[in-house]
């Protein structure tokens, strides 16, 4: 940092002023490369139509996309109403073991557990081990 006073002359303060320029036009430089880098890796128009990000067309008027737009959603709609429409509810997918009911598995895990607590207290204990016992 630095600070001007009366004692400051004026080849301190020139040198000052081109180094700030000079950052300065670095930067700039820097920004520049940086700025046509992300410009050559921007996807093209082309490429934004075809993946449905850009709709618009010089030769096809706005409202007759905005229609061709709105259609292809309420088809899309259409189909997604039907496919829900067809498919099984919670009680067939148990009665297929696709999904598991859930007083079963309540069950299931109560007996593991409780088999798990009968293991734990059938085990020998510290004293009960031949080492412990110096054999």
């Amino acid at each position: 940092s630095f600070s001007f006073d009366e004692h400051s002359n004026n080849s301190q303060i020139a040198a000052l002023f081109t180094s700030n320029y000079n950052n300065n036009n670095n930067n700039n430089k820097q920004t520049k490369i940086k700025i046509k880098m992300k410009l050559q890796q921007r996807p093209t128009i082309q490429e934004m139509r075809s993946r449905g990000i850009l709709f618009d067309h010089p030769n096809i008027s706005p409202q007759l996309i905005a229609r061709a737009i709105k259609r292809a959603r309420d088809k899309a709609k259409h189909i997604l109403r039907a496919f829900l429409t067809t498919r099984p509810n919670v009680r067939e997918l148990q009665n297929k073991n696709i999904l598991i009911h859930v007083e079963a598995y309540t069950k299931h895990k109560r007996e593991l557990s409780a088999d798990l607590q009968h293991k734990i207290r059938m085990r020998p204990s510290l004293q009960d081990t031949p080492q412990a016992n110096g054999g």
